[in-house]
């Protein structure tokens, strides 16, 4: 049942985003009304409410509380600290993530910090004590307010620059504002930080099937792998298609009259309207990476790509928690937590394997798992086949589904051939040059070290991609972003792309 219920759902994600249905009554519907709203809606920002014992009553007594305004949008910006006192210990910023409870979040983290740390805990403009105010809760405006907040309330000479941890958003908020303004922090915890990969993959992992469960038969788990298969095409076709919130995003004044009522969505829509790619990330501070092993909402995958990322991180799993782990396993979450604030991240070197002339194959899933060193890896008609630190100089696909985890595949002058099959890879290198014939692909931090071209298209190809690296002789820089293929190279695509986005970009404003 759970099957057809994502099969249907997916469907339906796919009848929405159809132009053919909807592109023309939406943009009716919005340029017709646009007029008729501005004369008769009152755009005005709603009177500051004044703060009550209910609304405190969750925090302990001893809590220091304020509400100022702060000057980028204007806006109420209400903050805790955790008690008087402790002026002369490090500082620590919890920033949350969506939701209404705010700063309330980090209710049960605070009593472990404030023995040893200055905690200071933030509402977000738009969210708990901190309404009043419209703009757009983009991670660049809220990096602009957490910078000024820092400058004015969180500076400490005696004990150093602040360290920021940020939740879900406030993860990839925090992420962002440490890219940004590098200077003003001592170290980064991000824990089971959301939107950082692109939209696409995260629409897909929501609705994974299980095929991890080895209880099932062979036969059965290859049929739920195709199922899985044809369900992620459903949605990474979507990307391809008309976008439903295009026109907000593009029109002030619609995204002001659609948002300004709704924190979530504002802050929700500009978290996935924002390149992380283009982050400066050899800047970032040392960071600690806490993740919830069993995250629905933000992978564990995503934990994987942005460590890659980072000159300086490590990554700590949370067995059986969520995306919350701060909530359902309180005391290894806080345990977890104080560790990584008083050590720096250890970063581990991948050692590659001794070179041998192993010869690796799979064929209709005789050998579904591979490590090590190869000479030579193919597959052929294997649905359910996973690489993990696997170095393979000659490597190819033809109609198989394959998950790459820290792998080194190809070598300088090799092509690396996938026919038929879908390829998902993070935290891996590709050597040469990658050829594909009608396949999908889904990349996360992955980088394409190559010679005149990195990817290429005979046929077909369809590649969702995200924090990702290409080198090759035409194209040097990030990659981020959904492209469709027919025949050329996706470093062609990416240097047009290029040239276009200054000039797409010239028209619009983060306000």
């Amino acid at each position: 049942m759970d099957m057809i219920k994502r099969t249907l759902l997916l469907l339906c994600l796919a009848l929405l985003c159809n132009p053919a249905a909807n592109a023309g009554w939406l943009d009716d519907v919005f340029n017709n009304s646009k007029k008729a709203v501005r004369k008769f809606m009152d755009l005005g920002e709603e009177k500051l409410p004044r703060i009550t014992d209910t609304d405190l009553a969750d925090y302990p007594e001893h809590y220091q509380f304020y509400r100022v305004i702060e000057p980028i949008h204007q806006s109420p910006l209400f903050f805790v600290q955790s008690k008087v006192g402790n002026e002369h210990k490090p500082i620590v910023i919890l920033i949350h993530g969506l939701g209404v409870a705010a700063s309330k979040d980090w209710l049960s983290v605070i009593p472990a910090l404030e023995k040893d740390y200055h905690v200071f805990a933030l509402d977000l403009p738009g969210f708990g004590l901190s309404k009043g105010v419209y703009f757009k809760y983009s991670p660049k405006q809220y990096s602009r307010i957490i910078n000024w907040f820092i400058d004015n309330y969180a500076q400490n000479k005696a004990t150093g620059k602040p360290t920021l941890v940020g939740h879900s958003m406030g993860g990839a908020l925090s992420l962002f504002f440490a890219a940004t303004y590098p200077n003003q922090l001592k170290k980064l915890v991000l824990v089971d930080a959301a939107g950082v990969i692109r939209r696409t993959t995260f629409i897909k992992h929501l609705a994974d099937l299980d095929i991890e469960n080895h209880t099932q038969s062979s036969r059965l788990r290859r049929f739920t792998a195709r199922v899985e298969n044809f369900s992620n095409q459903v949605v990474e076709l979507t990307g391809s298609l008309y976008d439903p919130t295009t026109l907000v995003k593009e029109d002030g004044t619609l995204r002001k009259l659609t948002l300004s009522g709704s924190t979530n969505a504002n802050a929700a829509l500009a978290l996935m309207e924002t390149d992380f790619s283009l982050l400066n990330y050899p800047k970032v501070a040392p960071t600690q990476l806490i993740w919830g092993a069993d995250d629905p909402v933000a992978p564990a995958r995503t934990g994987i790509a942005i460590a890659n990322v980072l000159p300086r991180a490590e990554l700590h799993f949370i067995a059986d928690a969520g995306h919350v782990p701060m909530k359902s396993k309180t005391r290894q979450f806080n345990q977890t937590l104080l560790s990584a604030l008083a050590n720096d991240p250890v970063t581990v070197e991948k050692v590659s394997p001794p070179p041998n002339n192993r010869i690796g194959e799979c064929v209709h899933d005789d050998h579904t798992e591979f490590s090590g060193y190869y000479q030579t890896l193919t597959l052929n008609n294997c649905k359910l086949v996973k690489l993990n630190n696997v170095v393979a100089k000659n490597f190819s696909v033809n109609e198989s589904y394959v998950e790459i985890l820290n792998s080194v595949l190809g070598a300088s002058g090799n092509i690396i051939n996938i026919k038929d099959s879908a390829v998902m890879a993070t935290a891996s290198t590709f050597y040469g040059k990658l050829v594909s014939d009608d396949s999908r692909f889904d990349f996360s931090s992955v980088d394409f070290q190559a010679g005149e071209v990195a990817f290429e298209s005979v046929d077909d190809t369809l590649i969702i991609i995200s924090l990702s690296n290409i080198d090759s002789d035409v194209y040097q820089g990030m990659a981020h972003g959904f492209f469709e293929l027919n025949k050329g190279s996706l470093d062609q695509l990416l240097i047009q792309e290029l040239i276009q986005k200054p000039l797409q970009e010239s028209s619009r404003k983060d306000h």
